[in-house]
């Protein structure tokens, strides 16, 4: 929403002296977006919350809204956090700083369960309480959560854990970005690769490759890493449950003739697999008359 409001024409003349702070929640906020607002005098302060935790369980306070611009701030009063590694649940200890885990809260705010539903209860509360949100996080020095995407989410590139909302920050301050979203898509390689979805205003010139910055730790090969190319009539964003034939996307609605843009060897694969099938179709006996399909 106010990414909305700040593309409109009359945001660069309006006054904002009249709002003293501001609270976004819900998704992640770009750096950018809080910088350009706090530019104008009006300070957007991040919170992390969901239905169970009646919303709140944390808040960026208005003083660090510029230097921990996109953290979700600090456990809300009698609000506790825990990080759990996603795969063990173990605890990750003071020295794990900078390094994504699962968010687990309890206090007075979390819901005590989910109402008549035992099997929901048992998946979504540790023994002692601490309810699993799914969502993952990292925590830095100061005890500041920066939120790095949904655990169901996370992408798993040739065994690297990479996670949509860390890439989403490092796109989101390029020259000509607007929005970005990342998604995960299927690659014959390295099982999922990254896809990325970018709004540019008209005109802009489009991000190279080699402009995009790479997080410290990560390598230059993991980072470069290209997937299949979507079909240029593909509008799917997210995966679903069937894949065309053409393009790497799910639910592609291209037709028959339409161009795609995917690398030959894996078009020539599913020229392949297609004819295959239509030659056993063709060996299968025909059924007997009178028989029911």
């Amino acid at each position: 929403m106010f990414a909305a409001i700040s593309r409109c024409a009359g945001f660069a003349g309006a006054d904002l002296s009249g709002v003293r702070a501001a609270i976004v929640a819900g998704a992640h906020v770009p750096a950018a977006l809080v910088l350009e607002y706090a530019d104008r005098g009006m300070l957007l302060q991040q919170s992390w919350g969901m239905t169970e935790t009646a919303p709140a369980a944390t808040y960026l306070p208005a003083g660090r809204t510029r230097d921990k611009a996109g953290s979700a701030g600090v456990e809300m009063p009698h609000t506790r956090i825990r990080l759990v590694d996603p795969a063990t649940r173990e605890d990750l200890g003071p020295g794990s700083a900078g390094t994504p885990g699962e968010i687990l809260v309890k206090g007075p705010n979390v819901t005590q369960g989910y109402w008549n539903d035992p099997a929901a209860n048992l998946a979504a509360f540790t023994d002692d309480g601490w309810l699993r949100t799914g969502d993952l996080a990292e925590r830095d020095a100061e005890g500041f959560l920066t939120i790095v995407g949904r655990r169901t989410a996370m992408i798993n590139s040739g065994g690297e854990n990479i996670y949509p909302a860390e890439v989403e920050r490092a796109l989101a301050g390029l020259p000509g970005v607007r929005e970005v979203a990342v998604v995960g898509v299927p690659h014959p390689e390295w099982g999922e690769t990254v896809a990325v979805v970018l709004e540019c205003p008209d005109g802009a010139t489009r991000p190279s490759r080699t402009s995009a910055p790479t997080r410290p730790g990560r390598s230059p090969a993991t980072s470069s890493r290209r997937g299949p190319s979507a079909c240029r009539s593909c509008p799917a964003r997210r995966p679903a449950s069937s894949t065309c034939g053409r393009c790497a996307h799910r639910r592609c609605s291209a037709r028959p003739g339409q161009q795609s843009i995917r690398p030959r060897r894996a078009r020539g694969r599913d020229r392949r697999s297609r004819s295959g099938c239509a030659r056993r179709a063709r060996r299968m006996p025909a059924p007997p008359s009178g028989s029911s399909a």
